[in-house]
């Protein structure tokens, strides 16, 4: 027997929100930290479509083929955010490939678990289905099993957050929004997994975790398509950059300022925390002598400029610089102003 509810159709928009954000961040692949963020919202769509079809059959094993299928998605969230956060703080761990099989066991071992589940008995207990506002839900006891999966998920959400919070505190006000929109997002699931874990959803039986996806989609799609999440990443940055005499402004792959010390600051005349995330061309607006061309030259390129002000004339040796990027790719370009 079919049945509905009008919370399903949350989770469909929260699956609807994490494919569109997989599209998003695909046309930024080569971003470091894409291919999880990727991974990551597969593993919610994963888990909100089969949280939806699950409920919709007044059937025990219809709902519990379902609750099994959410797995492949469960499985992938708390790994994928955890892989996210060491990318793109550039952790030294990121690129040391022998940290993924170890990352890579839980979730498979959690699969073989949850489906040999009747011959063991390690993962639930007692299935059956109850009422619940109208509905007959799936009902059981969690065994040892889930416990530890949980343990070991929330182990990997909270260290991954804990560190995007360490690293990008030290940066500027633009990457805090970033990380802070992202964290916002990544939290409403969880909420609404612990309300439901701890027995205190207006909905007994019915997973919430789904519907806080659905606020986290809004929030990644805001990340990526206002605040440049996976275009304008973080910088390493050092005392030495910071004290340099001449002006460094580096730009990302888009041609948008990442990053600029001191030195270029005040050369440019710009105030503390601005520039970061606008063109090249609005940052270097009256330096009509660097043209478009000279910014975004595939080879180094020498330019001298004669400034005027109240102070007088001076001039400046501008030098850019591609980066090297990714597989070959554009990495962007490095500005100096000396």
């Amino acid at each position: 027997m079919w049945q509905l509810h009008p919370l399903f159709t949350i989770n469909l928009i929260a699956a609807g929100l994490a494919a569109f954000t997989i599209a998003v961040a695909a046309r930024r692949h080569s971003t470091p930290g894409a291919s999880a963020l990727i991974a990551l919202m597969l593993g919610v769509t994963l888990w909100s479509l089969a949280s939806t079809l699950g409920p919709l059959r007044s059937d025990l094993s219809w709902q519990l083929f379902w609750a099994n299928t959410t797995y492949f998605g469960v499985g992938l969230v708390p790994t994928c955010w955890m892989l996210f956060a060491l990318k793109y703080t550039a952790h030294p761990r990121a690129h040391d490939r022998r940290m993924y099989l170890p990352l890579s066991i839980e979730p498979i071992l959690v699969l073989i678990l949850v489906w040999t589940n009747d011959a063991h008995m390690l993962f639930r207990s007692d299935m059956q289905l109850v009422e619940s506002s109208g509905l007959l839900l799936l009902t059981a006891t969690r065994g040892p099993a889930f416990w530890l999966h949980t343990a070991y998920a929330y182990t990997l959400l909270i260290s991954g957050s804990l560190l995007l919070i360490w690293h990008v505190s030290r940066m500027r006000r633009l990457y805090r929004l970033q990380v802070g929109t992202l964290l916002i997002g990544i939290s409403a699931p969880w909420i609404g997994n612990i309300i439901f874990l701890s027995g205190m959803s207006p909905l007994p039986n019915l997973d919430l975790t789904p519907m806080g996806f659905a606020i986290s989609g809004l929030a990644l799609v805001w990340d990526l398509r206002r605040l440049g999440l996976l275009d304008i990443l973080p910088v390493a940055r050092d005392t030495l950059i910071e004290q340099m005499v001449d002006g460094v402004v580096v730009l990302d792959q888009r041609g948008r300022v990442v990053d600029l010390n001191h030195a270029a600051r005040t050369t440019l005349g710009l105030p503390v925390g601005a520039a970061i995330g606008e063109p090249a061309q609005q940052v270097f607006a009256s330096w009509p002598q660097l043209t478009e061309r000279h910014l975004y030259q595939a080879t180094e390129v020498s330019v001298e400029i004669e400034r005027h002000d109240s102070a007088g004339s001076r001039c400046f040796d501008v030098r850019v610089s591609p980066l090297p990027g990714r597989d070959n790719q554009d990495g962007g370009r490095l500005n100096c102003l000396a």
